[in-house]
């Protein structure tokens, strides 16, 4: 998910892929790292989550992820296509405890003004015997002003129809604030219209810098 953030900091804008299912196809600012954490409520037991995100070359970022409950992940992000207006990316993840687990997501992004729209098509193989299936996520991100941004989102999966069947809630909206040029909170609430039930999530993701940018 986008968070392009005005403030000023080395002319990089802060940019992380959490709360939603929508990861952007952003990269993380050269010599930087992002530490993105977060966790969900009601769950039980407490579902939470934290990443790390390093960028290795002009166009490659590469992420660690610890999921409770679900292992780990790790991945990589290309950019494709990057311009001020459209961006595109190819990101891939693997739970390597026996190589089972298995995510391929295109992810693209174009920019009108303060509105942003993001979307992801890919595949998923889980780690359990369940049957691999395909994704479309798409989010609508208005910037309310420097320091906010609006999301509203959808979910869908095939086979199934929708990914509520795949335990993922099909509607989400939410906002990210950005407490400082390098710190960024984020809230969201969840909708499954058909179980009629509701999941929060809240997080907090953090931009270190490595080394000086000249």
């Amino acid at each position: 998910m986008v968070c392009w953030s005005t403030l000023p900091l080395n002319a990089q804008p802060f940019s992380i892929d959490r709360p939603d299912y929508t990861e952007s196809p952003n990269l993380v600012g050269r010599g930087f790292v992002h530490l993105e954490t977060g966790a969900s409520l009601p769950a039980k037991p407490t579902e939470w989550s934290g990443m790390i995100r390093l960028r290795l070359a002009e166009k490659v970022e590469v992420r660690s992820t610890l999921l409770h409950p679900g292992g780990v992940e790790l991945g990589a992000k290309w950019v494709l296509l990057r311009s001020d207006k459209n961006r595109v990316a190819w990101i891939n993840h693997i739970r390597p405890v026996g190589w089972q687990g298995f995510r391929s997501v295109l992810s693209g992004e174009h920019s009108l003004g303060d509105y942003t729209l993001g979307w992801n098509l890919g595949h998923q193989r889980p780690l359990t015997d369940a049957a691999a299936f395909s994704f479309f996520s798409h989010s609508h991100a208005l910037a309310l002003s420097d320091r906010s941004t609006f999301f509203l989102e959808g979910v869908h999966s095939y086979p199934g129809g929708n990914a509520m069947e795949h335990g993922w809630t099909p509607i989400n909206t939410g906002f990210f604030y950005a407490i400082t040029p390098s710190v960024v909170v984020d809230a969201m609430l969840g909708l499954n219209p058909a179980l009629k039930t509701a999941k929060y999530l809240v997080g907090c993701s953090f931009r270190l810098q490595t080394r000086k940018m000249y």
